[in-house]
């Protein structure tokens, strides 16, 4: 799925696919630990140093004054007991996020325990959530001055590809991508029961986001027509093939369609926002680059025929579009 990493001495953390990669890696990782020199401070200056480099890059000053001197316990204590969130708090969670994904981000991006794991058998085996966990892990990424720290991320995704397309060649009978909902050193749709990820189609539109959004930062151009493009086109090409065009409405059907945590049925507005985000930011990037014009016009069209969003009674938007669609809670055994 991923390459390790070219050299020990180029990082401490080597990741691997299976025992026998892992045993063969051992004997030259335990031989470059023994010479290391065992003295504390020595060690920590060059990561205190790299560290802060990373953090003191951004700051967040919401007004938190005298309460900054306070724990994080305190502060929550007080929003418990006084009803309000100290702005002391806030910069807290801030600056924790930071902390967390500097020291998590490498090779590869966090896993949903990031390295604070402490046990062998994690909660959700510690894998990489795809349908929303990783993406609340690195979330401030570009925005806290880390972007380079996506590559792992990129990585990642990119070493999926492979099993993406079987997922939905062997499952829906499409070309393009579809993913699990959970991976670990795989991705393929390997899991089944409560939680009907098979039906999760918006999954890689979802995690392709943050390629687009790393050209929206960083402007080049080589990474939106080398890694970027090539991913929203298999994700459009999977549309293509799974989407039904209702003849009455002239809009698309998505089905059967998953909302994560919630349930499985006819049309998530999750599925329309990402197959819209989808193929608005293939079509953007397109025009950039001044490529792929004969097939803009199919893109642009597919557009057109994406079902309208729905306001629910309280005014909210709705989570599914259709009204009175059957759903089936996400906490019901599929059978």
């Amino acid at each position: 799925m991923f390459e390790p990493a070219p050299a020990l001495s180029d990082s401490s953390v080597v990741p691997y696919r299976t025992a026998e990669e892992a045993a063969a890696l051992m004997p030259e990782l335990v031989q470059s630990l023994e010479t290391l020199d065992p003295d504390y401070e020595k060690l920590f200056a060059p990561h205190r140093e790299e560290h802060a480099a990373l953090f003191n890059r951004v700051s967040l000053d919401l007004g938190g004054g005298d309460e900054r001197g306070k724990t994080s316990e305190a502060l929550l204590a007080v929003a418990r007991e006084e009803q309000r969130l100290p702005a002391a708090l806030m910069e807290k969670i801030y600056d924790a996020g930071r902390y967390l994904y500097i020291c998590s981000a490498g090779e590869l991006p966090p896993n949903l325990q990031g390295i604070w794991t402490g046990s062998w058998k994690p909660a959700w085996s510690g894998d990489f959530t795809l349908d929303t966990n990783l993406q609340l892990a690195m979330k401030h990424a570009f925005t806290a001055g880390l972007g380079e720290l996506m590559e792992g991320y990129f990585r990642l995704i990119e070493g999926f590809y492979p099993e993406w397309e079987l997922n939905a060649e062997r499952t829906y009978g499409c070309r393009g991508y579809l993913t699990n909902a959970r991976a670990s050193n795989t991705a393929l749709l390997l899991h089944w029961g409560k939680w009907p990820g098979v039906f999760w189609t918006a999954g890689c539109g979802w995690l392709a986001h943050f390629f687009y959004v790393h050209w929206q930062f960083t402007g080049d151009d080589v990474f939106l027509r080398e890694r970027t493009v090539p991913l929203l086109k298999q994700i459009a090409a999977f549309y293509e093939d799974f989407v039904l065009l209702d003849p009455d409405s002239g809009t698309y059907t998505f089905i059967p369609s998953y909302s994560p945590e919630s349930g499985t049925g006819i049309t998530a507005t999750m599925d329309v926002m990402v197959c819209k985000d989808v193929l608005t930011s293939l079509v953007h990037a397109c025009r950039v680059l001044d490529i792929e014009q004969e097939n803009l016009p199919r893109w642009e069209a597919m557009l057109k025929r994406l079902p309208a969003y729905r306001i629910n009674q309280d005014g909210a938007l709705a989570e599914w579009v259709p009204e009175g669609a059957v759903v089936r809670s996400a906490w019901a055994r599929v059978t």
